[in-house]
């Protein structure tokens, strides 16, 4: 397990056993409102980093002109990479002066979207050029209390968009069109599980199942905190807060209780996934799970 004390983890994307993209930062420059990331590389217990002076928000790992790169996104529209041996900075994105931060990052079928508050959504295939797609449903006013949360699809002829108080859409590789939502709470997350089901989850512990404009409420007693966290691994389906793992048995919540005697992680946050193993990415602990036991890849305490 490797120690960083002071540091907090903001994004990580896994790739394989113990290998993954990182976002830090750094807890005394926060405090002091320094815009700041560390971007890393993690593989097997080593750190690649690299410092940048702007505040990354979102990281992901895919595949982009045929090979396998980390695309770091800023708040403000910053671009960087890691292509397996150095970090580059790359073209920013074409935001307009008015716009706030974005959000995140999503790669599918070859193309890289980025999206964020005001319904901003953005896509490139070379990350030399970005195009935008305007959100035709809501009017200008209407943008202001609107945020893209997070992107998720089966193909790039079924993507869907969750966001601020309910927010549901889909793509059909023409154009955007709206979902009648279960819910007008924030959804922070929505995922296209590898079973054909889509889940979003949200702020005070909402989490809808659906696909296209059939939606469903998840029953849930156990917690009212935000679920940021929502992946499926070995056929279970988890979501996570920041400090409690649960699991979506039979459309209901049930939390995973930790074994006595073994490692289970206290700092959650946000989940991902491969084919092996799922990673729990806490702001004070990145941890993984094998399917039977937890281990603690880093801790920032």
């Amino acid at each position: 397990m490797k120690s960083l004390p002071g540091l907090t983890l903001v994004d990580g994307c896994l790739v394989a056993n113990r290998t993954g993209s990182l976002i830090f930062s750094v807890d005394e420059l926060f405090e002091q409102r320094e815009p700041h990331s560390i971007l890393a590389w993690y593989s097997l217990g080593h750190l690649t980093t690299n410092a940048v002076e702007w505040n990354a928000c979102s990281v992901i790992t895919g595949f982009l002109n045929g090979m396998s790169i980390s695309v770091y996104l800023g708040e403000e529209g910053e671009i960087a990479i890691f292509d397996g041996n150095n970090f580059k900075v790359c073209n920013r994105l074409p935001q307009r002066e008015s716009d706030g931060p974005l959000r995140g990052l999503y790669i599918l079928d070859g193309t890289l979207w980025a999206f964020g508050t005001g319904l901003q959504l953005y896509y490139t295939k070379d990350l030399m050029s970005w195009n935008r797609l305007e959100p035709s449903e809501v009017d200008e006013a209407g943008l202001a209390f609107s945020s893209i949360e997070s992107v998720s699809g089966f193909s790039k002829k079924e993507m869907y968009c969750a966001g601020w108080r309910g927010w549901l859409s889909i793509w059909n590789e023409e154009d955007w069109r709206g979902i009648s939502s279960p819910t007008n709470l924030d959804l922070y997350k929505i995922n296209c599980l590898p079973s054909g089901q889509v889940y979003s989850c949200g702020d005070e512990g909402v989490v809808i199942k659906g696909r296209n404009n059939r939606w469903i409420v998840i029953g849930n007693d156990v917690t009212s905190e935000k679920i940021w966290g929502l992946e499926e691994f070995n056929g279970r389906v988890f979501v996570s807060t920041l400090h409690f793992l649960y699991e979506i048995v039979e459309d209901n919540l049930v939390e995973v209780e930790s074994v006595s005697d073994t490692f289970f992680p206290t700092s959650m946050y946000k989940l991902d996934s491969c084919r092996n193993v799922l990673w729990s990415i806490g702001e004070k602990q990145l941890a993984e799970f094998d399917g039977k036991k937890w281990s603690c890849l880093i801790e920032m305490y």
